[in-house]
């Protein structure tokens, strides 16, 4: 009865309407899946709590607009390519952590931040009937970060490639892929062809944007401490999307003086040092 009660309790606090920040920003259901799963991984006083649950995972869920079924599918998923692995504790509850052996894939797209000089162009060649595998090999140079600069060819700032070869050998593709380091680029104009593929003007545009949204969600007044937790959560997983996943990792040479990532960056840690203890609370006690 008592952990029915504990429940009733939590629900009370999820927004009754999609709040306009996860209209702008919606997610999918594997993205809202992974990022409780990965920031168990990443956050010291997370890891010594219990792996991600379901209740957890369906909260956020229902006060998102997805259904249960969605996420039970996108759990399904992602334990079949690997990237989630389901664990029982001594309770009999399911839970369910990130593989250890995909971190590589985290590694990269924090390294971008980095804005190292230097590229990595990545060629690919199949035969004509290995469509499948083109589209997987393809898939994952998106995943880390890679734009299209021609037909079966992909750019990238400079990152560390081991997670990507690591993922692409479990494939058993690493035979149809060729990667080349390109340390040093000085021509200004190919630079600047290559900050038109990433479109820099138009990032600007978007992290200004997402800034002033972000802040307005997560730092709305007189939330109690289980929407606040909750909407660090969802907003946790955007900025992940918007700061790390679309974040191209070129050149902080081809960046403008006032490119405002940094900054961004700087705001949320002091954003996340006031909040914390709604952060933790709301994990804490919808992981049960």
């Amino acid at each position: 009865m008592e952990y029915y009660t504990k429940i009733i309790h939590i629900m009370k606090g999820v927004t009754k309407e999609p709040h306009r920040f996860i209209d702008l920003y919606p997610l999918s259901p594997r993205e809202l899946v992974l990022y409780p799963v990965i920031i168990r991984r990443m956050v010291p006083e997370l890891a010594g709590m219990r792996e991600t649950g379901i209740q957890l995972l369906l909260d956020l869920a229902g006060a998102s607009g997805i259904s249960a079924g969605a996420v039970r599918t996108a759990l399904s998923r992602l334990k079949a390519t690997g990237y989630v692995v389901p664990l029982t504790d001594s309770d009999g509850t399911r839970r369910y952590s990130f593989n250890q052996a995909k971190m590589g894939l985290i590694s990269a797209h924090l390294s971008r931040n980095l804005k190292q000089d230097g590229f990595i162009v990545a060629v690919y060649s199949f035969s004509r009937e290995d469509e499948a595998e083109r589209s997987a090999l393809r898939e994952t140079l998106k995943d880390f970060g890679f734009r299209k600069l021609a037909q079966n060819t992909y750019i990238n700032g400079w990152i560390d490639t081991a997670g990507l070869l690591s993922v692409v050998r479990s494939m058993g593709l690493e035979r149809y892929l060729y990667l080349f380091p390109c340390r040093e680029i000085d021509d200004p104009n190919l630079l600047g062809k290559i900050a038109e593929l990433f479109d820099i003007p138009g990032r600007i545009v978007r992290l200004r944007k997402f800034r002033d949204d972000y802040f307005s969600f997560v730092g709305e007044q007189d939330l109690a401490e289980v929407e606040r937790g909750r909407r660090m959560f969802y907003a946790g997983a955007v900025f992940w999307n918007v700061c790390m996943m679309e974040e191209p990792s070129i050149p902080a040479r081809c960046l403008d003086e006032e490119y405002p990532l940094s900054g961004l960056l700087r705001e949320n840690d002091v954003f996340f040092a006031a909040n914390r203890e709604s952060f933790f609370a709301y994990y804490r006690n919808l992981n049960g």
